[in-house]
């Protein structure tokens, strides 16, 4: 499982934290150095030693409808899963944005400018080499009047150009960073459930489906509550109409059974 790698953090994260002083350690100075430099890249190349094998055991399971909240809020407080709120990706993106620089003004070719640096600063974080550029087009200087209406108008900039997908690859670096830090090793549990909050956005819904399958085949659908269109409901592994805990713990098991 992943409790060597975790291990062999543990021990490097030692070395490249270690303090090293000109003075105390005047003859193996240079060595030293060189020594926690090496061990700062090893880190490096563990994590993604890490995410690599974390990236075959995760599922990732969308949720769509009017109990997506209620849904994911139980999964959440009983640790039965980690939670993604799609609408703080598109945030995050914003989040060195002053708002000055939009509100109540049309969208213009400069919003695209700081879209596309904070794209690239997440493609980094992500380690994603290569993707579609951001360029602007005819419709998208409408005038932006408050947050939401930002982040409806950059979400469909975003899927459009550059695709859903980019957010499978933030999920799963989230989802590293935080297992390293608890320490999952998959001994108890050989699979990380991870409950993608889509809500009633089902156009969203349905690129996610599309498009996850090129990360992990291991991509589910669960609607939830009442009112979720045919075509959607129709894409579900799991429908779950009340929720409560049975019922989750349910379409968990099911969705860990079609793996």
């Amino acid at each position: 499982m992943l409790t060597d790698i975790l291990n062999r953090i543990d021990t490097t994260k030692e070395l490249a934290s270690t303090e090293v002083d000109q003075v105390l350690h005047i003859k193996t100075y240079h060595t030293r150095i060189a020594n926690k430099n090496r061990a700062a890249e090893q880190l490096e190349e563990l994590f993604m030693e890490y995410k690599n094998k974390l990236r075959g055991m995760i599922l990732f399971i969308v949720t769509a409808g009017n109990g997506t909240n209620k849904f994911s809020e139980m999964c959440e407080t009983n640790n039965w899963a980690f939670t993604y709120n799609t609408v703080e990706f598109y945030k995050e993106l914003l989040k060195e944005v002053d708002p000055i620089n939009w509100k109540n003004k049309a969208f213009g070719p400069s919003m695209i400018d700081v879209l596309a640096n904070a794209i690239e600063g997440k493609a980094d974080e992500c380690d994603i080499v290569q993707y579609n550029q951001l360029v602007f087009k005819n419709g998208y200087d409408k005038t932006i009047n408050t947050e939401n209406e930002l982040l409806l108008h950059i979400s469909k900039i975003f899927n459009e150009q550059i695709g859903v997908e980019f957010m499978a690859y933030d999920i799963l670096n989230k989802m590293s960073i935080k297992g390293i830090e608890d320490r999952f090793d998959g001994v108890d549990l050989p699979v990380l459930p991870v409950i993608i909050k889509v809500g009633e956005n089902y156009d969203l819904v349905k690129d996610i489906m599309s498009n996850f399958s090129m990360v992990s085949k291991n991509t589910f659908l669960v609607t939830t509550g009442v009112g979720v269109p045919r075509e959607i409901s129709d894409m579900a592994t799991v429908k779950v109409t009340k929720i409560e805990k049975e019922t989750i713990i349910e379409a968990l098991k099911t969705i860990n059974s079609k793996r």
